[in-house]
C-alpha cells in the first residue's frame, strides 16, 4: 500500500473513532419508568455531576393535586434520559387553558 493511502486510511480511522467516542460520552443509557432516582428538592449535588438535560413534567387534573405523583412523572422523564439525580427543582403554573403545574429540573449522572 502506498504511504499516502495508508496515511489517509489511518486518519479516517482515527477520525471516526474519535467522533464515536465523543458522541457516546454525552449519551446515557435510558432507564425504565419507576427507576431509582434522587430528587433534590433544594440545593445542588455535593458530588461532581454531568448534566444530561433539563426535564419537565406537566401535571393536570388529579395529578396536579397530588405532589408525589407529579414528582414521579418528573423522575420518570429523568429515568428515560438515563439520569440518576435531579436538582434545581422549579415549579410554575401552566400558562395555557389547562389548570395545573409544571415541574422542571436539571437531570444528570454522577461522575
Amino acid at each position: 500500500m502506498k504511504p499516502r493511502i495508508a496515511a489517509t486510511l489511518l486518519c479516517a480511522l482515527v477520525s471516526s473513532s474519535c467522533a464515536t467516542s465523543q458522541s457516546n460520552s454525552n449519551a446515557a443509557t435510558p432507564r425504565e419508568n419507576g427507576c431509582a432516582i434522587e430528587l433534590m428538592r433544594e440545593g445542588i449535588p455535593t458530588q461532581s455531576v454531568r448534566l444530561l438535560s433539563n426535564v419537565r413534567a406537566r401535571c393536570t387534573g388529579d395529578i396536579a393535586a397530588d405532589r408525589a405523583r407529579c414528582e414521579r412523572l418528573l423522575m420518570d422523564e429523568g429515568c428515560r434520559r438515563g439520569a440518576v439525580v435531579l436538582w434545581q427543582l422549579r415549579e410554575s403554573p401552566l400558562r395555557d387553558t389547562e389548570d395545573g403545574i409544571q415541574l422542571e429540573a436539571a437531570a444528570g449522572v454522577y461522575r
